[in-house]
């Protein structure tokens, strides 16, 4: 996306011309018309973003010269071309979502996840995995269909999730996977074992790993999360009776200190946890609730007291020992709300289809004039485009940043194309604005000037000197590059004292250093001298390039105020200043 910049244009004054005034129009530029609120609107956001806002008749001065600019990119075509058109479209799709958004919607999924937040499910489940091959998901959906007929007919749901179900972990907890609170799996996933009734089986559910069916057990008030810091000991699964003892051996001795000095835990936890994420923040974790971290874990930390310090224990991945600082029942409004808008934005939660749908649906009841032609992608496209022609039409603060934006955009591509691209690239044009305005680039110091060469060792640098001592910079610079490629490095130089360490010991008696380019072990200068002024425009080209740049700014304004006429209505510009003067 371009940046929008209006705020950047230089101030010229540009004539007026009387005419009879039009009600709600300002101006009117190369026949075009310009809205008092869109010339407001801009003069008040350009106020806001400005340290020292301009008058309201510099602004004016200012505007005239953007809407000049706006209207030579138009009458060039800025704004036909392919890619324009399709950064245009983008911006516009963008824009639109916050004003199809249903804030009653978002809200009502916030207070089904705050409610669910108070609660913990018993959860068991049986799972096949997704696959790309769309015949074997269909195979795999009718399997679980056919498994929860058998389920209500009597069947044993451990012994189907044993022999069928594809989570590994069924092996050893048979498809149970204890109580989970809200936000911990799928939303679709959490939706079948909150709203399907406890030990009854659920319709198939989908998520973005597999397809599922759930069974929900008993539910119970939730836990809440926890905020601790723990101490880790790792012991590898694959670790000898030797090193498991000394890993042991080492929490004890921790355990010794803290509970004697509790307040030494975390400077203890940096020191020696093997948790090292959680050992740069003295242990701490992040708040977790049921179902987050390995049982043993989460047994300990629930049953501590705030403040509480857990004697050392052990789970599969070594020993431990929590500190507890406190826990907190269940999440925030804000928390949740927060948490569902972060989450809703993903397409592989449930609830982004859900809002797209509710969507869909509002735009189709508004538009009824738009048909469904049975191709819901472009159903879908068709209604956008509607409501975004809805929305130009019938709300000034969408059809003003629509606007802004596409008038700076172009304004964007005009100007790199006359000034900036120009100034940059027109060698012949800066030489000639160089030796024209040549007195103006002076220096305050000398500066030193030539070609630095980083080689690798003196053999290099010998061979360099013998074969470039009589070629000019450039030719040198090109003949390094082409033959020494992998020996070493060549640059041309402009610079003063005090700016590289390597030229100021060579140029200006400097002390010693080493090369930049590391694997380097010597530097020296070809063609080497100081001098006091600017010799050829490239000693100077970033000063000269900015001038120039802004002498082809001013010639291309006078060209454009030839170009194209301007006609003010001065009764509407001053009832737009005495508007804005009688609020200061």
């Amino acid at each position: 996306m371009k940046k929008i910049l209006l705020t950047g244009i230089l101030s010229t004054i540009l004539f007026t011309a009387n005419a009879q005034d039009k009600n709600g129009i300002i101006m009117t530029i190369n026949g075009q018309d310009i809205p008092s609120s869109e010339f407001e609107y801009l003069y008040l956001k350009n106020s806001r973003q400005q340290l020292e806002p301009q008058t309201f008749d510099e602004y004016v001065d200012l505007f005239k010269i953007y809407r000049l600019k706006v209207a030579e990119a138009k009458a060039l075509g800025k704004d036909t071309t392919e890619s324009f058109r399709k950064e245009i479209n983008q911006y516009k799709r963008e824009l639109l979502q916050p004003y199809i958004t249903d804030s009653t919607f978002i809200y009502s999924l916030v207070d089904v996840a705050c409610a669910r937040d108070k609660e913990e499910v018993e959860v068991s489940h049986i799972m096949l995995l997704k696959t790309p091959n769309a015949l074997k998901n269909k195979s795999n959906i009718a399997l679980l269909d056919s498994l929860r007929k058998e389920i209500i007919a009597g069947a044993s749901f451990t012994e189907l999730a044993k022999e069928f179900s594809e989570d590994k972990s069924v092996v050893n907890n048979g498809g149970y996977l204890g109580y989970a609170p809200a936000g911990r799996f799928p939303y679709s996933f959490e939706t079948a074992f909150f709203e399907t009734p406890e030990g009854e089986v659920s319709e198939v559910v989908e998520t973005n790993v597999g397809y599922h069916l759930v069974l929900p057990g008993k539910h119970r008030p939730s836990k809440g999360r926890v905020d601790v810091s723990h101490i880790l000991t790792l012991v590898p699964k694959d670790a000898g009776e030797e090193i498991a003892l000394q890993q042991k051996q080492l929490i004890d001795s921790i355990y010794n200190i803290v509970a004697v000095h509790p307040e030494y835990f975390e400077s203890l936890a940096t020191k020696y946890s093997d948790d090292k994420g959680s050992g740069k923040r003295g242990g701490k974790l992040p708040l977790f609730g049921a179902g987050e971290m390995v049982p043993e874990f989460e047994a300990v930390a629930f049953s501590l007291k705030d403040g509480e310090i857990s004697a050392p224990f052990q789970t599969s991945y070594g020993w431990h020992i929590i500190k507890k600082y406190g826990s907190k029942p269940y999440k925030t409004y804000n928390e949740v709300k927060e948490e569902v808008v972060k989450r809703s934005s993903n397409p592989q939660d449930s609830r982004f289809f859900d809002i797209k749908n509710h969507e869909f649906a509002m735009l189709a009841k508004k538009h009824p004039e738009v048909k469904d032609n049975g191709d819901p992608k472009s159903y879908r496209d068709a209604l956008l485009i509607a409501e975004e022609k809805w929305q130009y039409a019938n709300n000034e603060d969408y059809r003003l940043l629509i606007d802004e934006y596409v008038d700076g955009s172009m304004l964007f591509e005009v100007s790199q194309e006359k000034v900036w691209d120009k100034a940059s690239k027109d060698n012949e044009g800066l030489e000639k604005y160089f030796k024209k305005n040549k007195k103006k680039y002076k220096w305050t110091q000398p500066m030193a000037k030539g070609v630095l060469v980083q080689a690798k060792n003196k053999e290099v640098e010998e061979q360099i000197m013998a074969q470039c001592g009589a070629m000019s910079p450039d030719e040198a610079v090109a003949y390094i590059k082409n033959n020494f490629a992998n020996d070493a490095n060549a640059e041309k130089f402009v610079v003063s004292e005090g700016t590289v360490k390597m030229i100021d010991h060579k140029m200006f008696g400097g002390e010693p250093t080493i090369p930049k380019i590391k694997g380097y072990d010597c530097y020296f200068i070809l063609d080497g001298r100081i001098i006091t002024a600017p010799e050829e425009m490239n000693d100077v080209r970033g000063a000269v390039t900015s001038d120039y740049q802004e002498y082809l700014e001013k010639e291309w304004i006078k060209d454009l105020k030839k170009k194209y006429k301007i006609t003010v209505y001065p009764a509407e510009l001053t009832a737009l200043k005495n508007k804005h003067n009688a609020l200061k």
